[in-house]
């Protein structure tokens, strides 16, 4: 399951933060960043089901904009 998401995040020093942080919370997420793309995409992949709000919810309380992309 793939879940892809747009995000305010620009600097790659806080993609490393979140990487280092959701290795923690969500152990079973893979997670990688697309800054480049003009979204700054966060991609999240499991083989488990993904609750896109719980990952909207740690990003936004981490201080990021964050929306499911469509």
């Amino acid at each position: 399951m793939i879940e892809v998401f747009a995000t305010n995040i620009q600097h790659m020093k806080d993609a490393r933060v979140i990487q280092g942080l959701f290795s923690i919370v969500f152990p079973k997420f893979e997670i990688n960043f697309d800054l480049s793309d003009i979204d700054n995409i966060l991609r999240v992949e499991s083989a488990t089901p993904i609750d896109p709000h719980s990952v909207m919810y740690y990003v936004q309380n981490l201080g990021f904009s964050i929306q499911v992309l469509e």
